[in-house]
């Protein structure tokens, strides 16, 4: 049993014990220690079962505790990848995009699954693959094929999309995912200044209303281009453009997807478009916010003005988002003048009215369908003018989309709206749009991220020259946020692992890449579970790159992640993968003895008495199911007589557990994956990640319940087959003996031999016989097993003792008679 160690906490010793040493404050007192949890993962697979329904946990956290065994404990490092800029995996993980080398196409790449690298590392041990030992030239060939063949296990090229052409770019860090995992919206821009000769905008495009920005030489304007592309088909189903425009592409900071609402924010012109994505792909636009809140508010400015020419730029009067701001803001001074009796809230007003005049919109977020919150700042701050832009005074605004509404603004020194950013993190973040079980850890879920935003809070506070409100500033910059900017993976959900955010944290931007792995610890049992390897481990790099950044990519459900170092103009890809080694102990050794216990069902049996025949009525035929015969699964099913079907009995049983198969029939038909459970009695096979169903577990009728994903067996005389390694396809294969006389599988096709997987010689827990060390205090040792102790000879047992004492019979026994 594993104990956390000893430890005083001073708030909490009673007064006697103030200001004496912890030798004797344990004399006085024995401190209990605080016992670790079970990390037996048939426990939690149990306890992922029930779903915290015993508990007052949430669910769905219950359920993510069983990702504290199966881990991404192995990294491999400097994968060779095609010519492309691997950008993020779909909602429901089974795509990846990736922009071309030229910016031009989207490539959509299938992923095969976690285990899908399982053959080609099942001769690697350790917890990275990096570089290779000087003049071990077989270490050296063999790392080499790894990293040449690891990207093509895992992912499959299905499409590229040509998107655009010439001298137009697609933004490689722009894109937004619809909720069903259909489609996917990338932006691109292109120079309004071509190559060949020099194209001028127009006054009257780069002014288009009287809240324009002024034209800033470091921020060139461009045109800008959305493209919605089906993931499925691989084509381009719509596009929007916009010319002559400033829209913050990088990490989607100008645009907001939730649901079916796609909201586009024109940085030069001020204005929000909206947009509503159709079922087929399609781009509609709703209304343009900003001049006009209404969509025939034009309609009365052109039938007042139908004399002469119209210039909105040279408007004098305020657009009407602004208006609704400083209406707002007027009406909140008045009430303060009223509640407090004094005109000085209603002076200040008109004292800062030059400064709210000149307010630009810089960021916003769609909170909902209806609902956007929309950030103001100076005009220096929106156009990259000045040195630090969160430390300068803004504004946010809560606007209804609906009525035209402003609900509320704040400041960004507002302790009401930390507050309720603090409270409702997650709908500020809207992360569960796709699937409710794929949260994000935040301060408003999470006690271990709570503290560490207070930590934070603190250091600002306690900082030379901070506050609680330089405080407030830096954590209200936060908002608004980006769309779909941070991971819904739990290996960085603090509930489970405990990491320093310095190097990787849930929002997915770029990190300071350090010289030593990044360590994830199990947060209820402190104990080391992985590590992360970014970069080149044990590689120098030069002085000239002090600062080095690395991005990740994590996987939404699987244990496999995707870290890019950037080296110069050279990109470094390190795979981060489950790989099952020598030192994996998550299962109790279970012997068969103990099997036999477990599994049997005795009626009634005899007393142990010499007066009684040993006599004893139990069960003799079993049911086989899913359930291992000694789990409580087991029991239950066998609680009346039922018997398991007849089954085509099999002479050679051809499958073992680590086999890559291909699945012949049903909606996976095509698909390869390994075996992982093999069910002899009923010929079944369990094939990782696939044939899986999903069923509502822990439904109430004020809870809507989960789903539960369970992969379910599959025939192995119909629907799998073995796949020949040699050319990945399915085999039939037969038994052969070798030279040596060894028993193997033959490919019946290509005449190849299928190797025996190493899983198939591994215990419950994992041991092999080479890998297995004896326990010293608990095992039987193996020269005492070995060693005889009984020779076996015609002598009864008083004349064996006689031999063994020296004693010798002189006298002559007399003769016996049996009748």
């Amino acid at each position: 049993m594993c104990f956390r160690p000893y430890s005083i906490r001073s708030d909490r010793l009673p007064a006697e014990m103030s200001g004496m040493s912890f030798e004797d404050c344990f004399q006085w007192r024995s401190l209990t220690p605080r016992r670790i949890p079970p990390q037996n993962i048939v426990i939690r697979l149990a306890n992922r079962e029930v779903l915290g329904a015993s508990t007052k946990i949430n669910p769905y956290s219950m359920s993510r505790k069983f990702y504290q065994n199966i881990v991404p404990n192995f990294t491999v490092m400097t994968v060779e990848k095609p010519p492309c800029f691997l950008r993020k995996f779909s909602p429901d993980g089974k795509l990846l995009i990736a922009f071309s080398c030229d910016q031009n196409c989207v490539e959509i790449y299938e992923y095969r699954g976690a285990a899908a690298a399982c053959d080609l590392l099942k001769d690697t041990d350790g917890d990275f693959l990096g570089i290779p030992v000087r003049g071990d030239e077989r270490g050296s060939q063999y790392v080499q094929e790894v990293r040449r063949r690891i990207f093509r296990c895992f992912f499959r090229l299905q499409h590229t999309v040509q998107v655009v052409s010439g001298v137009e770019q697609l933004n490689r860090e722009c894109s937004l995912f619809t909720s069903d995992g259909d489609f996917v919206i990338v932006g691109s821009a292109a120079p309004v200044v071509s190559l060949d000769e020099v194209q001028i905008p127009h006054f009257f495009d780069l002014y288009q209303n009287n809240e324009s920005l002024t034209f800033n030489v470091r921020a060139p304007l461009e045109n800008y281009t959305l493209h919605v592309v089906h993931l499925r088909e691989g084509t381009v189903v719509d596009k929007c453009q916009f010319r002559i425009d400033k829209i913050a592409l990088s990490h989607n900071q100008g645009l907001y997807l939730y649901k079916n609402t796609l909201a586009v924010l024109s940085l030069q012109h001020q204005l929000i478009h909206i947009f509503r994505l159709m079922r087929d792909g399609s781009l509609v636009p709703m209304q343009t916010i900003g001049r006009f809140c209404y969509d025939d508010d034009h309609l009365q400015v052109d039938q007042r003005f139908t004399h002469s020419p119209h210039q909105a730029f040279r408007e004098a009067t305020i657009n009407s988002l602004k208006h609704r701001l400083l209406v707002f803001l007027y009406k909140k001074a008045v009430a303060a003048s009223l509640v407090k009796r004094s005109t000085l809230p209603l002076r200040r007003f008109f004292q800062h009215f030059n400064t709210f005049l000149h307010l630009k919109i810089w960021k916003m977020q769609l909170l909902d369908e209806e609902h956007l919150l929309i950030k103001y700042a100076s005009e220096e701050v929106v156009t990259t003018r000045c040195q630090d832009p969160n430390s300068h005074p803004s504004f946010f605004m809560v606007y209804n989309l609906k009525n035209t509404e402003v609900l509320a603004i704040y400041e960004n020194t507002s302790q009401e709206l930390l507050a309720l950013y603090e409270r409702f993190c997650d709908h500020f973040r809207n992360s569960t749009l796709s699937y409710e079980s794929c949260f994000t850890c935040s301060p408003a879920n999470n006690i271990f991220a709570r503290q560490v935003q207070n930590r934070c809070k603190q250091t600002w506070t306690n900082a030379k020259l901070g506050g609680p409100t330089e405080a407030t500033k830096r954590l209200l910059a936060q908002l608004p946020i980006s769309a779909q900017s941070y991971s819904a993976t739990p290996y960085l959900d603090r509930g489970l692992f405990s990491y320093d955010d310095k190097w990787v944290s849930v929002m997915e931007r770029p990190k300071a890449c350090g010289d030593h792995p990044i360590r994830f610890y199990s947060r209820d049992s402190g104990l080391l579970r992985f590590q992360i390897y970014a970069g080149i481990h044990g590689a120098s790099l030069g002085p000239g790159n002090s600062r080095r950044l690395v991005a990740f990519t994590f996987h939404p459900t699987d244990p496999f992640a995707i870290s890019v170092q950037r080296n110069n103009s050279e990109y470094i890809v390190n795979f981060h993968l489950r790989h099952l080694g020598k030192t994996t102990k998550e299962y109790s050794n279970l012997p068969d003895s103990y099997i036999k216990r477990a599994m049997e069902k005795v009626y009634y049996k005899t007393p142990k008495d010499h007066r009684f025949l040993r006599r004893e009525d139990k069960k003799r035929h079993f049911y086989f199911g899913l359930d291992r015969p000694w789990t409580e699964g087991f029991q239950h099913a066998n609680r009346y007589n039922k018997r398991t079907p007849l089954v085509e009995p099999i002479k050679d049983w051809s499958f073992f557990r680590g086999d890559r198969v291909e699945v012949l029939s049903g909606k996976d038909k095509g698909k390869q994956g390994i075996v992982v459970q093999l069910i002899e009695e009923r010929n079944w096979v369990i094939v990782e990640g696939l044939n899986c169903r999903y069923r509502n577990v822990g439904k109430t009728p004020t809870y809507p319940g989960a789903l539960v994903k369970e992969e379910m067996p599959l025939l192995v005389t119909s629907e799998v087959a073995l796949v020949d390694p040699s050319d990945t396809q399915p085999t039939e294969i037969e038994w052969r003996y070798t030279e040596e006389g060894v028993r193997v599988r033959v490919s019946k096709r290509t005449g190849r031999i299928i190797p025996m997987p190493k899983m198939a010689g591994e215990t419950h827990d994992y041991k092999t016989r080479t890998t297995y060390k004896e326990n010293e205090k608990k095992d039987t040792k193996s020269r005492e097993v070995m060693e005889v102790t009984f020779e076996p000879c015609l002598k009864t047992f008083e004349m064996d003792i006689m031999d063994k004492m020296g004693i010798k019979e002189t006298h002559t026994p007399c003769k016996t008679y049996w009748y």
